[in-house]
């Protein structure tokens, strides 16, 4: 198989956010995503740009608990090695500059760090599955994790904080009606003659962080899809972890951007562009077309997407 892109350096299947609870202990918790709690007095929110005392220092904490969520599911150990041992002295800041109402939660939260910065001296974090197993060895902090959304919720009103987490399990937004790509000029440019009107229906693929909606044309001689996912790196991830029958093509891609996955498996030929208004792929039988021509149709389709991203479709459950 051909390497893809090298933004993904493993093919590892990361399969709950819950390990990285067990793995990080008190830093983060399995509702590391946005806090609900509400704050007791909504009246004293400060709005960004005016923010009330503490925020840089509490802040820094949560962008460094995020930081080290994202690194996790990049699985970037050094990212994750070089992160752990400057959390006792974040939570000392943030607990000195905590203004009163927050500063008891705050104090709850931050108390595990020293014991978990301990536990990260001399671990070889270039071996994650070694890491996870020497914090998933620490006592359970259940006080601290629950401390941590009120921790969250008062950043994000009174300091105007939002997480940079993206939960990879999330469900992705609904993608675009697969009918927004040019079917016609897609086929055009491969040079098939495939009668668009000839259309097969459309289908839902819907999984964790990734969906997609699809067109098929002609009996299946053609097909497209839009894209939905919430980071680009997992949604290459989801290509790599699913081509054990398949290969990566290097081919020139034109005026597609870098990201673009040019695969065959199963005899079906597809170009995936990722970042796009409309992120997309457009898929031929392999033995129809070849690879050149389909980037060739995925450019067509490409240069023929609305210039900004489009509003979010009318859910199919709305009234």
């Amino acid at each position: 198989m051909n390497n893809p892109p090298a933004r993904i350096t493993s093919t590892k299947r990361i399969t709950s956010i819950g390990i990285l609870a067990l793995a990080l202990g008190a830093a983060t918790s399995a509702g590391i995503a946005s806090a609900t709690t509400e704050p007791d007095d909504p009246a004293s929110s400060a709005a960004p740009g005016d923010m009330a005392p503490g925020c840089a220092e509490i802040t820094a904490v949560l962008d460094a608990a995020d930081a080290i969520g994202s690194a996790f599911f990049a699985e970037d150990g050094a990212a994750i090695g070089d992160i752990l041992p400057t959390l006792p002295a974040l939570g000392e800041a943030a607990l000195a500059a905590a203004p009163p109402e927050i500063a008891d939660t705050v104090a709850v939260w931050v108390e595990p760090l020293p014991e978990l910065a301990a536990a990260a001296e001399g671990v070889d974090f270039t071996d994650l599955d070694g890491a996870i197993d020497v914090f998933s060895s620490l006592p359970p902090t259940p006080e601290s994790d629950d401390a941590e959304p009120e921790v969250r919720a008062w950043a994000e009103t009174n300091c105007g904080w939002t997480s940079s987490f993206v939960d990879p399990f999330a469900d992705a937004p609904e993608p675009q009606p697969c009918e927004i790509l040019d079917a016609a000029a897609a086929v055009a440019a491969a040079g098939i003659d495939v009668d668009v009107a000839d259309a097969d229906g459309s289908g839902d693929f819907n999984l964790p962080g990734y969906w997609t909606k699809s067109c098929s044309y002609g009996n299946g001689a053609v097909s497209l899809s839009t894209i939905s996912y919430n980071s680009i790196d997992q949604a290459t991830q989801f290509f790599v972890d699913n081509m054990d029958d398949g290969e990566f093509l290097d081919v020139d891609l034109g005026s597609l951007p870098e990201s673009t996955l040019v695969t065959v498996q199963s005899g079906l030929l597809s170009v995936a562009v990722l970042e796009a208004t409309v992120p997309f792929s457009v898929g031929f039988h392999a033995e129809d077309v070849a690879p050149e021509a389909a980037v060739a149709a995925a450019e067509a389709v490409f240069a023929g997407l609305p210039t900004e991203v489009p509003p979010p479709p009318m859910s199919s459950e709305a009234p």
